[in-house]
């Protein structure tokens, strides 16, 4: 095989900013062709950036894409380097996601994606029609073949379930190839990274070819793209880029293999890194550079606040403690503890008068008595009116710190504690936090041990406990991961009370209301509670029991 350099340009695109992901793809030109490679390789839609959703919808968007592409082709004149472009292409059948190859002032060859996905949080055939060829190129006397994304994952096994009618890559054998590009926008969940590289081996092999894999990374809404590029042939993996960073590399495919190279931090490791990296370009990408964080002395609100310092800065965090008359002293101590540990400012505004005084006003102009579940959760509604306030005052974005296992059961105070624009933990289970909070305390003794240890309220009233009004977390979990993630039935779930499985259940899909109005989670999981749970809130769901 003669000598092939590709450089992988891992980008952070913004979705829409064409001309600012123009500028790091021209950036990206030069640094490979300095380097004196042949071929520069984007991600998937790499121009538009990705998901563009709706987006796609607007015929301004096509005006501007074509001229940055025109530029593209026009700025490779003078240049050595072949460029791989993901871009969507438009004619009169419809849209296509594509990828379009340059060189030298001259379009070299298009390829449309073959395999859309449009499961879990992918809308492919929302927006495109179906390529309908494979294509295979030549360039410095070498078979290359383009592909995107999804044209890679037909194997059923990692899939858990026949998605598409047939293997791009099965016919790309045929054409005796000795590379293969494939441009990917691939968002990180558990485990992601680890399946990629297994499947890539299988391709490598089957074909008989490198393969040069290329994603995106970072944050757009709940979706975090981890990066995590790499070149793979049969014998194991060459070289990959940085995971949850920005990164650009040259390498030689005719390397050896040296898998001592790859990415393999804990879960609990990746698991901080992707939300961190949601949250941080979360605000980037929105304009905003401050967080309100409502601060309870509990285990959620504490890691919600350590991750926000983590993602933003000491300086752009806020910590606010709202007492009532059924608030502890600890509580707020605790709360006060964490934010002098994190170094941020901290305030206590103690709502009590506030909260007498709208049951009073209520109960004088109305025919009705405050209490029970309303008395309750009124406390966290004003809450929650403060949190908005503030917001609205310093310009800062309130931060959610509901985690997925309340959530999911709908555990929570809607327009209460479910204020703000984004939830780190929306897509951690409970016994994620608290492997956060032992990851945080790792380095340093942030969290205080009795955040960790005290045994979770939603201190609304006197006494009240979480384990008083739901099951016990680690049997919500159990049932939640094999219901949501793994769609076990109830008869198959590893927890012996069938009773307790029905109710979770049933609490599940009767507050699909509630989690239609929430904040974004940051996805982590399999299935978060997201665009990729699309179930009917007016619906009976008797017969899932």
């Amino acid at each position: 095989m003669t000598n092939l350099n590709v450089s992988i340009l891992q980008i952070n695109p913004t979705i829409g900013d064409i001309k600012g992901n123009y500028n790091k793809i021209i950036n990206g030109i030069d640094n490979a062709d300095k380097n004196n490679s042949d071929i520069l390789l984007t991600p998937e839609l790499s121009l538009i950036g990705y998901p563009p959703m709706d987006i796609l919808r607007r015929d301004k968007m096509y005006d501007i894409q074509n001229k940055k592409l025109n530029s593209i082709k026009k700025y490779t004149t003078n240049k050595d380097v072949a460029v791989v472009i993901g871009y969507c292409r438009r004619d009169d059948a419809g849209l296509y996601n594509s990828a379009i190859v340059f060189k030298n002032g001259e379009k070299l060859t298009n390829y449309d994606k073959v395999l859309l996905p449009t499961y879990d949080v992918f809308d492919g055939h929302r927006y495109f029609e179906t390529g309908d060829e494979i294509n295979v190129f030549e360039l410095n006397n070498q078979k290359i073949a383009l592909t995107i994304c999804e044209d890679a994952w037909y194997n059923v096994n990692i899939m858990d379930a026949k998605r598409h009618k047939f293997n791009p890559f099965d016919k790309i054998k045929d054409y005796d190839t000795d590379l293969i590009l494939n441009l990917s926008a691939s968002p990180y969940r558990i485990n992601k990274n680890n399946e990629r590289i297994e499947l890539f081996k299988e391709h490598a092999v089957n074909t008989s070819s490198t393969i040069v894999f290329c994603n995106q990374v970072g944050g757009n809404d709940e979706l975090v793209f981890d990066g995590n590029s790499f070149v793979v042939n049969k014998d194991g993996v060459i070289e990959q880029l940085n995971a949850f960073e920005t990164d650009m590399r040259t390498i030689n495919i005719n390397k050896n293999s040296n898998e001592t190279q790859l990415n393999t931090p804990r879960r609990i490791e990746e698991m901080n890194s992707a939300i961190c990296l949601g949250l941080q370009d979360y605000f980037e990408k929105t304009g905003f550079s401050k967080a309100i964080v409502g601060m309870s002395g509990g285990i959620d609100s504490t890691i919600a606040t350590v991750l926000s310092v983590q993602a933003l800065g000491k300086d752009n965090v806020l910590g606010v403690s709202l007492p009532s008359k059924v608030t502890s002293t600890e509580s707020i101590t605790d709360a006060k503890s964490v934010a002098e540990n994190l170094g941020i400012d901290f305030e206590v505004i103690d709502i009590s008068s506030i909260i007498t005084q709208v049951i009073n006003d209520f109960e004088s102009e109305s025919p009705y008595k405050m209490e029970g579940l309303a008395l309750e959760n009124i406390q966290a509604r004003i809450r929650g009116d403060i949190l908005m306030s503030l917001s609205n005052t310093t310009n800062a974005l309130v931060i959610t710190p509901d985690n997925k296992s309340e959530a999911a059961i709908g555990y929570c105070t809607l327009y209460g504690d479910t204020v703000g624009a984004i939830a780190p933990l929306g897509d951690c289970y409970k016994k994620h936090v608290y492997e956060l909070a032992e990851y945080h305390n790792e380095v340093k003794d942030i969290i205080p041990q009795n955040v960790i240890e005290k045994e979770p309220t939603a201190e609304l009233k006197e006494n009240q406990v979480d384990s008083d009004e739901m099951a016990e977390y680690e049997i919500l979990d159990t049932i939640l991961n094999e219901y949501v993630e793994n769609r076990k039935k109830p008869d198959e779930i590893t927890v012996d009370s069938k009773e307790e499985i029905d109710n979770i259940i049933s609490k599940i899909h009767m507050s699909e209301f509630k989690r239609n109005q929430s904040p974004l989670p940051i996805r982590v999981t399999k299935k978060d509670f997201g665009r990729g749970w699309r179930y009917p809130i007016a619906a009976d769901y008797e017969f899932l029991k």
